[in-house]
């Protein structure tokens, strides 16, 4: 009898939560590993940006390559509008060349980032510490850095923006 008890309750619950009544925590809403000009034919800025060969394990035959050498210069594009509500993350695989440079999310006046330092000469999984909020129907802008008062060039493959919640 306890075996048929358990065996019910356990049909039961899996009878009420079927896959599609599942909502998945953590979906991609943007990636790229940059193997085609068009993924970065919307952007726009002031930094160089080329293709490299220079890529990370798993990360395709391209990555990008941004170097600028002044203040406020950036390579920047908007993502798509989003559907729902959600918290966002931004992680990549990346690496740095001289002072480095930073990859960053934005909507509206916040923004969360992640530093690619010039000490960084292999390449290594980045992810943004912070989460961003961004409502429905509304556009984040990423925006890459490279530079400053001096030189540097950062190195990127496998852009992701993931809704975590």
């Amino acid at each position: 009898m306890k075996y048929l008890v358990s065996f019910l309750f356990l049909a039961i619950f899996t009878y009420s939560c079927t896959p599609d009544e599942i909502e998945e925590v953590n979906t991609t809403f943007y990636s790229t590993s940059f193997e085609n000009a068009i993924d970065t034919a919307n952007w726009q800025g002031a930094c160089w940006i080329s293709f490299s060969d220079d890529v990370p394990d798993g990360g395709g035959n391209r990555s990008v390559s941004i170097s600028c050498g002044c203040i406020g210069l950036y390579a920047n594009f908007l993502t798509e509008p989003t559907k729902n509500d959600g918290l966002y993350t931004i992680s990549c695989q990346g690496k740095g060349l001289g002072i480095g440079g930073f990859i960053a999310l934005k909507y509206n006046e916040k923004e969360i980032g992640i530093g690619l330092s010039g000490q960084d000469t292999i390449w290594q999984y980045h992810q943004s510490p912070d989460t961003l909020f961004c409502p429905a129907g509304e556009q984040m802008e990423v925006y890459l850095s490279a530079g400053g008062l001096m030189d540097g060039t950062i190195k990127v493959d496998l852009l992701e923006i993931t809704k975590v919640d």
